[in-house]
């Protein structure tokens, strides 16, 4: 099947949810790159990352990406997107600074999409942002995708797991493999202090009924103290 008649099949548009936890403060960066459509242009709203240091060997970074398309009348297609970590000088890391380039098969008009992820980085290695390029090759009128809900978001701060609920609202069932789930952290001020992806859908050796309801799950990411997460939001995605 190809990619977009997939996409068509689990459908296209963001499912997230909120979950409430304790307030604290995070470093965000909203530097971003946007080019390709006069209907339907995605952006990138805010972005923001968070790093820990193992001695003077090894970084690892935690960052989210929001995404919007500004058209509430255009779906934007094969959406791609490109996130870098920056450093002092606003530069890409050399040689270890692009942490993700993913293509959206759609992004749904007036929709608004949460990008999350990790990467280890060789050495000690001075983060300071995010930088998210987004382009696009073209855009259709909206055909109101949908994609599976996710609702009772739940932070248990003894564990540091974060948990919610997918549901699968289609006539047909779907894969758990042909879903991928992202979330982004903010502090209680609205900005992103980091992120994760993919988590883990259902249970990956069934498929997903229709009306039928499957756990998501996350865990905090290294580095990032359960006090400063306020709430999330989480996307799922097709692959």
């Amino acid at each position: 099947m190809g990619r977009l008649a997939l996409y068509v099949a689990v459908a296209a548009a963001a499912a997230t949810a909120a979950v409430g936890a304790h307030a604290a403060r995070g470093a965000t960066d909203s530097t971003a790159g946007t080019s390709g459509l006069d209907k339907g242009v995605v952006v990138v709203r805010q972005s923001g990352v968070c790093t820990t240091h193992l001695g003077h060997e090894t970084t690892r970074a935690s960052w989210g990406v929001v995404l919007a398309n500004t058209s509430r009348t255009h779906d934007a297609l094969d959406v791609t997107v490109t996130v870098d970590l920056v450093g002092a000088d606003g530069k890409a890391v050399s040689r270890q600074g692009r942490v993700a380039r993913h293509t959206l098969v759609v992004v749904p008009a007036g929709r608004t999409l949460y990008y999350g992820g990790t990467a280890t980085l060789r050495g000690d290695i001075g983060v300071q942002g995010v930088r998210a390029d987004v382009t696009s090759i073209g855009s259709t009128p909206s055909r109101r995708y949908v994609l599976p809900p996710v609702s009772d978001v739940h932070f248990d701060t003894s564990t540091g797991q974060l948990t919610g609920t997918v549901t699968n609202p289609y006539s047909a069932p779907i894969s758990p493999y042909d879903c991928i789930a992202d979330i982004v952290l903010f502090d209680r001020h609205g900005r992103v202090i980091g992120g994760d992806g993919p988590g883990e859908v259902g249970h990956l050796e069934s498929n997903i009924g229709p009306g039928s309801a499957v756990p998501v799950s996350f865990f905090v990411p290294a580095g990032i103290a359960l006090s400063r997460i306020a709430s999330a939001r989480i996307t799922v995605f097709p692959r």
